[in-house]
């Protein structure tokens, strides 16, 4: 069975094997390491060694499927994450479909819709961390 969200009052809230998931603004979702880890890991032993090398990955493209509002791997159909609501469609749209991502650098990771603002947040504050990286690194030393 497939995680699921459901809205509470206000947020929505994702509880199941990997933990908890709040969603971010309309189109996007903060989500558990473990369902972000286990996703990563299920796609690259589904797709051997087509799929993503696990270790270096920093971003797993998705697609969110706007009908039965899930999102699951560009190439496959499972693993998957079923939320309880639609997400808004953005001009990539196609055929209900919306193209998606996983982030899974950086101290949190996220699912957004690609072209969204929420999509815009996630990858400027990752490029922000890694660009700080080097002098972050040189105040610890002193």
């Amino acid at each position: 069975m497939a995680p699921r969200l459901s809205s509470g009052k206000g947020a929505v809230h994702y509880s199941g094997l990997y933990g908890s998931a709040y969603f971010i603004h309309d189109a996007g979702l903060a989500t558990p390491t473990k369902l972000g880890n286990a996703t990563k890991s299920a796609v690259a032993q589904l797709l051997g060694d087509l799929g993503p090398k696990p270790d270096t990955l920093e971003k797993l493209p998705l697609r969110f499927h706007h009908g039965s509002r899930h999102f699951a791997h560009e190439s496959l159909q499972l693993p998957r994450v079923d939320i309880d609501r639609d997400l808004p469609k953005q001009s990539s749209t196609c055929h209900d479909i919306s193209l998606a991502s996983l982030w899974l650098s950086g101290n949190w990771q996220a699912i957004t819709l690609d072209g969204s603002p929420d999509e815009r947040f996630e990858r400027e504050s990752r490029e922000s961390a890694h660009e700080l990286r080097g002098t972050l690194d040189k105040l610890k030393e002193h």
